[in-house]
């Protein structure tokens, strides 16, 4: 349920978060390869050194194929999936034979970074809820979010130890439509077209690209994709949704979210819409 990537993207997301979430030490040498405090930034450990993975005057597709080359179908799959507790935060285990760190995938980005993230006095900036920000119709302000939060989360895996990666789960587009929902306050509006407008100007704002470094901040993935509603049992969960209802309700806001924003992914439902789980459909998937 971590991750999905649509279709006619997802090629070159993949490129791109790997690189990401796996040679991020390139830039960033100075950082202790022996510390304690997890930092989940490759190519800084001398098994990883020698490899072409990790030689920045390639391609990304040529780092990306040796890399891949290199792993076995069983380390492939633990890299997309939480193999290592706690389950929800996504993590993946590291490939040490590579040099290639464990990883955090899920950061919490819809609010503020990691709830909150306090060092030494000082904290990240919690914002107001989706909804009242939605409220504004402001997409300057949107965006502007968009840009704290990148900052912060790139500052928080920077200093190390406070279990933040480079890739944000936020913002949740999904419906406000029934009071009895437990996660309403998370959300941007009940108006597909407002939650995916939102969406795009918050998406905008945390994966800008460096002019100078050509680095993007982070990666922001939205979220629950889709038609999610229903807290209780979210694990054995199922509904029927029309089609008029994924069409009219639960896929705008995704549909301006992945083509106008540009999200790296998506975190699917956790119930199985007309009892298929979301990340296992391939209507939702693919077509």
């Amino acid at each position: 349920r971590c991750l999905c990537l649509n279709k006619a993207s997802r090629r070159m997301r993949l490129l791109r978060g790997c690189l990401l979430a796996t040679t991020a030490g390139g830039a960033l040498a100075t950082l202790d390869p022996a510390a304690k405090t997890p930092v989940y930034h490759g190519c800084l450990l001398e098994e990883a050194l020698t490899l072409p993975y990790c030689n920045s005057s390639l391609s990304h597709e040529a780092r990306v194929q040796d890399l891949t080359s290199r792993l076995t179908l069983d380390e492939k799959i633990s890299l997309l999936s939480p193999t290592q507790p706690p389950y929800c935060a996504c993590h993946t285990p590291p490939i040490k034979r590579l040099g290639l760190p464990n990883y955090k995938w899920l950061t919490e980005t819809n609010t503020d970074v990691q709830g909150g993230y306090c060092k030494n006095g000082q904290c990240t900036t919690v914002f107001i809820g989706p909804t009242g920000m939605a409220a504004s119709f402001n997409r300057t302000s949107w965006r502007l979010k968009g840009d704290v939060i990148s900052t912060e989360l790139r500052a928080s895996n920077n200093h190390g130890g406070t279990d933040v990666g480079l890739t944000g789960f936020g913002p949740n587009i999904n419906t406000v439509k029934d009071p009895r929902y437990g996660r309403n306050s998370e959300l941007a509006g009940e108006d597909p077209f407002l939650s995916g407008s939102y969406a795009v100007a918050y998406l905008q704002g945390m994966q800008q690209i460096s002019e100078d470094s050509h680095h993007i901040k982070m990666l922001a993935y939205v979220k629950h994709y889709t038609a999610y509603s229903v807290e209780a049992n979210r694990f054995t969960f199922r509904a029927n949704v029309s089609q008029y209802d994924f069409w009219d309700s639960y896929l705008p806001q995704y549909e301006m979210a992945f083509k106008e924003g540009k999200a790296s992914g998506a975190m699917c439902s956790y119930f199985a819409a007309n009892g298929v789980s979301s990340c296992g459909s391939d209507y939702l998937m693919n077509q």
